[in-house]
């Protein structure tokens, strides 16, 4: 009995050795009756590029590759910086629109003047280069007339800008040939752009210290620094600022004074000499 008990267990144990496989491959490999495997997803095209971009591109190899290079990392010469880290599509709307770009010569200083480009050539230039860069994406301000947002633009402005710009705006001459231009005039999107992308040597004005609202007020108020007609002080002299205009005063002033003492001169009658 004993024997025969230990040849059925024997047995059992063989046939379950030899079942084990099976049945962890059917386990592992189990499928729905009928259902068809499924194909891996094909990769999704490159988005094209539009007719705009299109464009643009045909521009930029015309008018800036030379300089910038052909896949816009900068010439190997040296003629020209990469536009990957220079502001995207705000700084090639900046300088298209306001002239300073394209140089006559590589080491020209970028000054304002007439674009060369009328609007539609801008805007397929910035969206060519802005999507080529990654960052499409162009500054802009929201202008207020609201006291409370001139009175922070005017504190910000005052703070930041007004040490090269002016107290009113007129520009000046910041040395190395360089100069901080005028704001009269100048629109909102320039001014946003000027503080997004900080051109020549103008700092940057972004990040959480410079939120959105920020960028508004001083827009808005730099838009008031050219509708001044009226002057409290008196003549503007240029509108360079009190130290020109104080400089100015001393010449007049001084030019008055000694007029005078020379006209009281001579009118004082003359002494009569004295008797040999």
């Amino acid at each position: 009995m004993a024997r025969r008990t230990l040849t059925v267990l024997g047995g059992l144990a063989i046939l379950t050795v030899l079942l084990l496989p099976a049945t962890g491959q059917a386990g592992g490999g189990s499928r729905t009756p009928g259902a068809a495997a499924q194909p891996a997803p094909s990769p999704s095209p490159a988005a094209q590029p539009t007719a705009e971009q299109q464009r643009g591109r045909e521009l930029y190899f015309t008018n800036c590759a030379a300089c910038h290079g052909s896949d816009l990392n900068g010439a190997r010469n040296g003629n020209g910086p990469s536009l990957r880290q220079v502001g995207g599509a705000s700084a090639v709307d900046y300088v298209l629109r306001t002239g300073r770009m394209p140089l006559a010569a590589p080491g020209d200083v970028p000054h304002r003047g007439p674009s060369r480009f009328d609007e539609a050539e801008i805007r397929a230039l910035v969206a060519f280069i802005g999507n080529a860069v990654g960052d499409p994406a162009v500054a802009g301000a929201t202008v207020s007339d609201r006291p409370e947002v001139l009175r922070r633009g005017r504190e910000l402005f005052t703070e930041n800008c007004a040490a090269c710009h002016g107290v009113n705006g007129a520009g000046s001459a910041i040395g190395g040939g360089y100069d901080a231009p005028s704001l009269h005039p100048v629109d909102a999107r320039t001014v946003a752009e000027a503080m997004r992308i900080g051109p020549s040597r103008m700092p940057v004005f972004s990040g959480e210290e410079w939120p959105q609202q920020d960028v508004d007020a001083v827009a808005s108020y730099v838009l008031t620094l050219g509708d001044r007609k009226i002057d409290r002080g008196g003549l503007p002299i240029g509108g360079r600022g009190p130290v020109a205009e104080g400089f100015v005063a001393w010449i007049i002033g001084l030019g008055l004074i000694v007029a005078a003492v020379r006209l009281i001169g001579s009118r004082t009658p003359g002494r009569a000499p004295p008797p040999e």
